[in-house]
């Protein structure tokens, strides 16, 4: 227990240190950005009612950001997620509206969490219809510039999005990569 609390106290005194020396972002500006994902998924309870399993595929994001605070940034985001199954009589996606907030604790990496309500749609199962729960994504964030308006964003994450619709378990919960183009006005 000591060495885990001294440990977690060296963690919080260096981004502490860190923090303080690097380059904050002017408040009152906004960036804009859209881009691709990869993500792992844990549907296997609508695996198992399918011929083949899902376990990973591919996410749409949009999003925008304002800073708050020279290393503190608050926005939102839309993440859209489709999965079909190899025979096509199985659809599922989902969607989620976030509320984001980013902490720039080194010039250019920030850790980053959002969190809001994610809408599941099911396409056969038995079931044409949808449901909504609470979801959230925690990580960390890396920005590269390549003007003073453009930029590449790069993500590592963990999302935490399960929804039932009618008895049936969707989550897409799992890990993620995310790349984006950013835009900074």
């Amino acid at each position: 227990m000591k060495k885990s609390l001294l440990i977690m106290l060296i963690l919080v005194m260096t981004l502490l240190i860190l923090s303080a020396v690097s380059s904050a972002a002017e408040i009152g500006t906004w960036e804009g950005y859209g881009g691709l994902g990869y993500n792992t998924y844990s549907l296997e309870e609508a695996n198992d009612l399918a011929s083949n399993e899902v376990d990973s595929g591919i996410s749409f994001l949009v999003g925008l950001k304002g800073w708050v605070r020279p290393k503190i940034a608050i926005g939102g985001e839309i993440e859209s997620m489709e999965v079909e199954w190899e025979d096509d009589s199985y659809k599922a996606g989902t969607t989620g509206y976030l509320g984001t907030v980013n902490y720039e604790f080194i010039p250019g990496i920030s850790a980053f969490g959002a969190a809001g309500i994610y809408f599941v749609e099911l396409d056969g199962f038995g079931i044409d219809e949808g449901d909504s729960g609470f979801g959230f994504k925690l990580g960390v964030e890396g920005d590269y510039k390549i003007s003073d308006s453009l930029g590449l964003q790069a993500r590592a994450l963990y999302r935490n999005n399960n929804v039932e619709v009618k008895d049936l378990e969707m989550d897409f919960s799992g890990f993620g990569l995310d790349g984006a183009l950013t835009y900074k006005f």
